[in-house]
């Protein structure tokens, strides 16, 4: 199944969830845009709110970050009740498997009000219990640790 999300209910998505570059030229963002292609995401792009062509946007990077990690938080939906839960499971999830972000080698751990920001943001993952994420993070440490003894 693929994953679906939606960041449209998210305050202020166009800043929040959204990085953007303007150049002086449509040529120059058009040859940013080919020398920024990558092979993973997110990708830019030509503004579409921009007439002139100067204008590239992209997903931001904390915006994709937590549509993946919805899947292991198993929490589909970011909402004002639930996103301290919403982080205290992310952060979790670093704690055990280290930073999903990094800047010039840098490690960038998620902070509970880039989770806030989000508010709003939804996927289609389903969703996990308390003791279901527990279950899973204490699955996850007994194969590492059985990894480690081999």
């Amino acid at each position: 199944m693929s994953l679906n999300w939606n960041i449209g209910r998210v305050r202020d998505y166009a800043t929040v969830c959204y990085d953007r570059r303007t150049f002086t030229a449509p040529e120059e963002a058009k040859a940013f845009i080919r020398a920024e292609t990558s092979y993973m995401g997110p990708h830019w792009g030509l503004d579409a709110d921009d007439a002139a062509g100067t204008s590239v946007k992209r997903l931001s990077v904390t915006t994709n970050m937590l549509i993946w990690a919805s899947m292991l938080v198993g929490l589909p939906t970011i909402t004002e009740k639930n996103a301290e839960r919403w982080y205290k499971r992310l952060a979790t999830v670093e704690a055990r498997n280290g930073a999903y972000r990094t800047r010039d080698g840098e490690d960038l751990f998620f902070t509970l009000e880039e989770v806030k920001a989000h508010v709003g943001l939804s996927t289609n993952v389903s969703t996990e219990t308390d003791a279901a994420f527990r279950a899973k993070v204490a699955r996850w440490e007994r194969e590492a640790a059985r990894r480690a003894a081999s």
